[in-house]
């Protein structure tokens, strides 16, 4: 078994991610940037509060010849839809330039860097679109930055075996970051949908996601050269696959959750316009939080967002295990509980 390094083990993705490694039987060494993990520390696991911006930061957290580490699972990032480009910059792209340098000098036998599904743009609709594309132009810092992270990461010079993550729309128990959010919204009433909540949308429950990287790191630590040469500089999107609608994904949360269903709709252009004024106003303001509605939700939202699978089936033998409707109920039953926890 291996020691390897998962950034972001206090998110939910990292975490879950760090998890599954560790029941595999590896040794993982975690880096956290604000608040501790709250995986406990054991002879399998340890996390230190890392600024992966910093070079002498990376190369000191790589140096203990303790957790000599083999591999690198890159999750840390800045994931929002409003902020300041240099942000964006620094966490999502310097970050994996400098674990990428630390990975050559060292040798490792892999980097997996995780970027997102939105790199492919929100400008047209997609329908079982491929990771060659089509592509339309970014709409935020966030998509610009990942992209420029992605084409970093493979057009870097060196040996080390890298491959990139494109996540969907991750949700599950726990996630407090996008679920938890939208059920807060119908509970406060304040949730609706672009143009009727017809568009395609493209979740992926955490589990079926973590079973992606668990299948990557088998790969690259495996015997199979073959296999590793297969995904070696390849980009996987990585859904459930199914074909469902934000309106058949929202009815079913609330239902889950227990709330009623939201009935509020705009239509695209209205959504537009108001995204355009409130981005406005909050930049005139210098308001750091994001306004209730940006163009980057919008343009998700009223179009379709949906994306073949079968790249990920052919060379990682990913299989989705969970659909929505199980995945929400499991989801949703979390979030009463957390409620009711107060």
């Amino acid at each position: 078994m291996a020691t390897l390094l998962v950034t972001g083990v206090s998110g939910f993705i990292g975490s879950s991610i760090a998890q599954a490694l560790i029941r595999a039987g590896h040794r993982v060494l975690g880096t956290y940037n604000r608040n501790p993990p709250r995986l406990p520390e054991s002879p399998a696991f340890k996390s230190l509060k890392t600024n992966l911006t910093s070079p002498s930061e990376v190369r000191d957290l790589l140096s203990s010849p303790d957790w000599r580490v083999e591999g690198i699972i890159h999750v840390a990032g800045l994931a929002l839809d409003w902020g300041k480009p240099d942000a964006f910059e620094a966490a999502n792209v310097s970050s994996a330039l400098h674990l990428l340098e630390q990975a050559e000098a060292q040798s490792m036998c892999f980097f997996l860097y995780t970027s997102s599904i939105s790199v492919h743009g929100f400008g047209r609709d997609h329908v079982n679109t491929r990771e060659d594309g089509p592509y339309t132009a970014p709409v935020s810092h966030y998509q610009r930055s990942k992209l420029r992270a992605e084409s970093l990461v493979l057009g870097h010079p060196g040996t080390v075996p890298r491959s990139i993550i494109r996540p969907g729309n991750v949700y599950g128990p726990g996630d407090t970051t996008t679920l938890y959010n939208i059920l807060g919204a119908m509970r406060r009433g304040i949730y609706g949908y672009i143009d009727r909540g017809r568009s395609l949308t493209c979740p992926v429950y955490i589990d079926d996601l973590v079973q992606a990287y668990a299948r990557m790191v088998a790969i690259y630590l495996g015997s199979d050269q073959d296999a590793r040469n297969r995904i070696s500089g390849q980009i996987y999107n990585i859904t459930s696959g199914e074909t469902i609608t934000w309106r058949a994904y929202s009815e079913l949360a609330a239902d889950f959750a227990g709330l009623t269903r939201p009935k509020t709709s705009i239509p695209a252009w209205l959504g537009h316009t108001a995204a355009a004024l409130l981005t406005l106003v909050y930049r005139l303001l210098g308001i750091k939080t994001p306004p209730p509605l940006t163009r980057y939700r919008v343009q998700q939202a009223g179009h379709h967002y949906h994306f073949s699978m079968d790249k990920a089936r052919s060379d990682l033998g990913y299989q989705p295990q969970t659909p929505c409707a199980q995945g929400l109920e499991f989801s949703c039953q979390a979030w009463k509980k957390d409620q009711a926890a107060g």
